[in-house]
């Protein structure tokens, strides 16, 4: 029984057409050792050794790998929190207290904290402690 001849090809990625490593072509029964079968993207050109910061990839159009440098993007800022929206909810949790029939149940003490506490949330954002929650002021008492 006759062994079949081999050789050593390098497989490349068909839609990046970066290298993924060796493979093997194997001599053409019929034709002998004079004719290979590569596997699909696959090429007996040898790639050059990795270097940091890019990629080898082959090119098809001239028959050659070369380098390709490697993008690395700065992670993205996180977005910080909306405190304006939390600001916003704790001003609209305390309008029940300005309607007439609450206000009105309320203590001449407990509308004025309830007037002033409103007022500290609509000036929140002109404040240096803005954008530390942890140090807003909390809600007046209630009765």
């Amino acid at each position: 029984m006759a062994t079949t001849q081999q050789k050593k090809c390098y497989s490349y990625n068909p839609v990046t057409f970066q290298y993924v490593g060796e493979a093997i072509a194997t001599a053409c029964p019929i034709e002998g050792d004079k004719v290979y079968h590569y596997p699909a993207h696959t090429t007996d050109l040898a790639p050059p050794e990795p270097k940091d910061g890019a990629v080898v990839v082959f090119d098809k159009s001239k028959n050659a790998w070369s380098y390709k440098p490697i993008k690395v993007e700065p992670p993205k800022p996180k977005t910080p929190p909306n405190y304006r929206l939390l600001r916003n909810s704790l001003l609209a949790k305390t309008d029940m207290y300005m309607l007439v029939d609450i206000f009105n149940k309320l203590s001449t003490e407990e509308q004025s904290a309830w007037q002033s506490y409103r007022q500290y949330l609509r000036d929140l954002p002109t404040k240096e402690e803005f954008n530390s929650p942890d140090k807003w002021q909390s809600e007046p008492k209630k009765s």
